[in-house]
């Protein structure tokens, strides 16, 4: 809700954020981290002797936990698994995991959201310790006040275990909160948890997946999200 007040005889609208708790996704919402983790993945399999993907198919990478892509995407199981996430891990962290760049409008984005006064959030299912440098090396984590990732396994679960516990860092209901996102777990995970959800179409996700799990509203530029979180009155 806008609020207003007298400067020298002048009102002036103060904004206030339209959500209490914004969560954002990290790979394809607010880093285009493509580029580094489709690499990483043609090279884990090519040294597995892994038949190779499409573009479209390293892009079904991005998003969801390794565990998930590896045993969905190229058929592995439990234990070639957990060999593609070693060797995964390997290439990513040898110099993959900073093959990425910040949307542009992303700072600019964050800058007003913290002046509106909302409790801004990390959501990934990207391990806490990757994020955190990711976060760090682009120049993003002072922008906010928690970071819920996955912890190091990797391993498959909703993305509402991840929304969730950024929630609660931020003292109200789901109803208070909003995810950003660009796949559908991120989609899915929103509703399980019972917050509110933008997609957003400047990913590596697609519109269709994500009204699949129930999302409505979609933005194709980080400068759009503005309007939909920050209230002006």
């Amino acid at each position: 809700m806008a609020e207003t007040k007298q400067t020298k005889g002048i009102t002036m609208m103060q904004v206030t954020p339209a959500y209490r708790a914004i969560l954002f996704d990290l790979d394809g919402t607010l880093t285009n981290s493509g580029p580094g983790i489709m690499d990483s993945v043609r090279k884990t399999l090519a040294g597995m002797d892994k038949p190779a993907l499409s573009e479209s198919g390293l892009r079904k990478f991005i998003g969801p936990p390794l565990s998930t892509s590896f045993r969905t995407f190229c058929g592995m199981n439990e234990e070639e698994t957990a060999d593609a996430i070693r060797r995964y891990r390997l290439i990513y962290r040898g110099g993959n995991i900073f093959n990425a760049s910040v949307y542009p409008g992303i700072p600019k984005l964050l800058t007003a959201l913290r002046r509106a006064g909302a409790f801004l959030a990390v959501a990934t299912s990207k391990p806490a310790s990757m994020t955190k440098d990711v976060l760090n090396h682009f120049g993003l984590m002072p922008y906010f006040d928690f970071v819920s990732a996955a912890d190091e396994s990797e391993r498959s679960r909703t993305k509402d275990t991840i929304i969730l516990p950024a929630v609660k860092a931020a003292e109200c209901s789901p109803a208070q909160a909003i995810m950003i996102g660009d796949t559908c777990f991120d989609a899915q995970g929103a509703r399980l948890a019972g917050t509110s959800f933008i997609g957003v179409l400047y990913g590596f996700g697609s519109e269709a997946e994500m009204r699949k799990e129930g999302a409505e509203k979609f933005v194709r530029l980080p400068a759009e999200l503005r309007p939909m979180l920050i209230d002006n009155g």
